[in-house]
């Protein structure tokens, strides 16, 4: 399979499985509330909250494992690849018992933590022993699905996700006919996923490579090796996690819980729709190590340029489709007791066209020393909590949208002027003018032409008729705009990757 075919099945199947997990939220949430009630399956969410910290036990590697698999495997090193896989199970393992101790030692204590009745502390209990279970097995996989991803199998795991939530909704189900407890229900959800995915991880990696151990093996040079760039890596994540974690603390301290509401509504429905950035990025970082490992000046412009343009034009389609109907969107979602923060959300939804450079990042990444990206992404990232702390009292929850955009204008500058020119030898300003202001700003003309009107009373026919209307209006002026080339190259995705019809 080609490396093109690769990456759009990575995205598609990427995108599929984020849709098809919000659509089972959406149906099971008040299905489990209806049968458990509110209070008891809130300590779901509860004892993933206790867990969600575990995740910085990952210390970066994660994305430095799939760099690393991906350059042994491109130059066809396989015994580093071998030393690579049995030193991350080690890693791996240690922290999974390590995570599983402490979420064990943690459940002899919620009863004096939280505020909950006895019959819930037992409940939380059992939670939080399933998820101490699931840590073992969980992270001793985890460097299956690096290896896998390293090999440029990119919509495996995609794949595997799609159908794990099919099986979800095959518990949920179960659940109902023999009236399953919450705690039997949240077993039967981890576990049936957990057992899937591994055996199915097993077989791939066999495919691979077919003499391969998984036995523990820790090589203490090549972890010495690894550890600067995932240090660099661990110390992005960990602002951009605790930028984010420490914004509704900051609304809570300077304000009352109705500005913490708003601010969940404004960046949960923010990050439902920013995601496809982060797919392009995770599809295409395996093929662009690659290339960078074996110096492959060619793949690297195309993935600059041509992915950089198709990554535009869909991240404006989604963008301003999206603001063209939020009014009537958020009417249906809450009701007009939240309208008030349609404007900051749309201003605030500006700041997704940023996901633009998610091939560029991938680059950047597949590179050896990010310590220049590091540095200034903690400036640019504290500069925005400080702002947001000093703009609270006088917005609220919405302060996210000034801070969050002055923050990715930080980045995006540092980017466009510095980085990409200097560092990569990229034309920043011919991606500038040529892809991105111009769908940014055909975008907004379509927009601002599509709010101006009423057609109707009821908002699902608006919602209806100006999502439509957005669709045909902007895809016709696209199609103007593109080259030839681009022309064919979409009409090769909509009938081959999207319809599914075979190749001529």
């Amino acid at each position: 399979m080609s490396t093109i075919n690769k990456i759009a099945d990575g995205v598609i199947w990427t995108i599929a499985s984020k849709f098809l997990s919000a659509a089972y939220a959406f149906v099971a949430v008040p299905i489990l509330i209806g049968l458990y009630g509110k209070a008891d399956y809130g300590l779901i969410g509860l004892a993933l909250s206790i867990n969600i910290y575990m995740t910085l036990l990952d210390l970066g590697f994660s994305n430095t494992n799939l760099r690393y698999f991906s350059n042994y495997l491109a130059k066809n090193d396989i015994e580093n690849v071998r030393r690579l896989f049995g030193t991350s199970i080690t890693f791996y393992g240690s922290i999974g018992i390590i995570n599983a101790l402490i979420i064990f030692g943690i459940s002899f204590f919620v009863g004096d933590i939280f505020q909950v009745t006895p019959e819930q502390v037992v409940i939380l209990r059992s939670l939080l022993y399933i998820i101490a279970l699931n840590a073992i097995f969980n992270w001793y996989t985890s460097c299956f699905g690096q290896l896998i991803q390293g090999a440029e199998y990119v919509d495996f795991f995609s794949k595997i996700s799609f159908i794990g939530n099919l099986l979800n909704v095959v518990v949920l189900a179960l659940t109902l006919i023999f009236n399953f407890s919450i705690v039997e229900y949240y077993a039967g959800l981890v576990f049936l996923g957990l057992i899937y995915r591994t055996i199915l991880s097993i077989r791939k990696i066999k495919v691979i490579i077919p003499d391969i151990s998984f036995r523990p093996h820790f090589d203490k040079n090549l972890f010495k090796e690894t550890l600067p760039y995932s240090m660099n890596i661990f110390s992005v994540s960990l602002l951009t996690w605790g930028a984010l974690q420490l914004q509704p603390i900051l609304l809570g301290i300077r304000c009352n819980s109705s500005e913490v509401a708003d601010y969940n509504i404004i960046f949960s429905i923010y990050s439902f729709l920013g995601f496809i950035g982060g797919s392009f990025n995770s599809a295409i970082f395996p093929s662009v190590t690659k290339a960078v490992a074996l110096h492959n000046r060619e793949v690297i412009e195309r993935v600059a340029y041509q992915g950089t343009k198709y990554l535009v034009i869909v991240i404006s389609f989604v963008t301003f489709g999206y603001i063209s109907v939020s009014p009537d969107v958020m009417h249906m979602y809450l009701g007009d007791s939240f309208m008030y923060l349609v404007p900051w959300m749309d201003f605030y939804f500006i700041n997704l066209l940023g996901s633009h450079n998610a091939g560029m990042s991938a680059i950047i990444y597949a590179g050896t020393d990010i310590r220049l990206i590091t540095r200034y992404s903690a400036f640019s990232y504290i500069t925005m909590v400080i702002v947001f702390w000093f703009l609270i009292p006088y917005y609220g929850a919405r302060s996210i949208a000034i801070s969050g955009t002055l923050c990715n204008l930080m980045q995006m500058s540092f980017y466009y002027f510095y980085y990409w020119p200097k560092k990569l030898q990229i034309n920043s300003r011919f991606i500038f003018f040529r892809d991105l202001l111009p769908f940014m700003m055909m975008g907004i003309l379509v927009t601002c032409v599509l709010r101006m009107f009423t057609v109707s009373d009821s908002h699902l026919i608006q919602f209806l008729v100006k999502g439509t209307l957005f669709v045909l209006i902007f895809s016709s002026i696209v199609y103007m705009m593109i080259e030839r080339k681009d022309r064919e190259f979409f009409g090769w995705f909509v009938k081959v990757k999207l319809l599914r019809r075979p190749e001529a």
